[in-house]
């Protein structure tokens, strides 16, 4: 899907109605100059991000699919995806390698990349997985893998607040401990009387 792919007008305008209500529930004003046309580009934005929903994998590998009689293992690395939290609706990205064994067919390389790009714009969890499943059934490959290392944007924001709270904590532990020197008690003071000649 690319990015100057026209969007349904009516579903634009009803995802910039929201956007529009959250700047409003934020504190923003939405009707300030800089923030006027903010709820269209992030309806259109969103849109983008969640291309994946509108897409089918089927059709993109039924245009490149041929016959093979060999049995070798096809790998493609470090393919580049994007995808979004589905906890938090934050975006993550990173690589993924996928390899099948083809079993009479093979599709198209270039399609590979494709495909991993309309499942990744989508809500889904984040955490490194072999995937398996949905792309037997398309290029019935005799068996295949995919394996995806990840940068979560939000994980190292939390992860990076964490640790700079700890740093603070164990300096205001490490002045509490200190040790106080001891408290110096007042003497009394003595008071020499002389004799006074009468």
């Amino acid at each position: 899907m690319s990015r100057k792919e026209p969007h349904d007008p009516e579903l634009v305008k009803e995802l910039a109605g929201h956007y529009e209500a959250i700047l409003r529930l934020i504190g923003e004003d939405s009707g300030r100059e800089g923030l006027l046309k903010t709820p269209v580009r992030a309806a259109k934005a969103m849109l983008y991000l969640t291309a994946g929903y509108r897409l089918d994998a089927r059709e993109l590998m039924q245009k490149a699919i041929f016959s093979h009689t060999g049995s070798s293992m096809v790998i493609v690395r470090d393919i580049e995806f994007y995808s979004l939290c589905e906890h938090h609706i934050l975006p993550f990205f990173g690589r993924i390698s996928v390899g099948y064994i083809p079993d009479g067919k093979i599709v198209g390389l270039s399609k590979l990349p494709r495909v991993v790009d309309a499942f990744a714009r989508r809500l889904q969890v984040q955490h490194p997985q072999l995937g398996t499943g949905r792309r037997r059934r398309h290029a019935q490959p005799r068996s295949h893998r995919g394996l995806h290392r990840r940068a979560p944007l939000h994980e190292d924001a939390r992860s990076r607040k964490t640790a700079v709270r700890d740093h603070h904590l164990r300096i205001h532990r490490r002045v509490r401990r200190r040790p106080q020197p001891p408290r110096r008690v007042p003497q009394p003071r003595r008071i020499r009387i002389r004799n006074v000649p009468t």
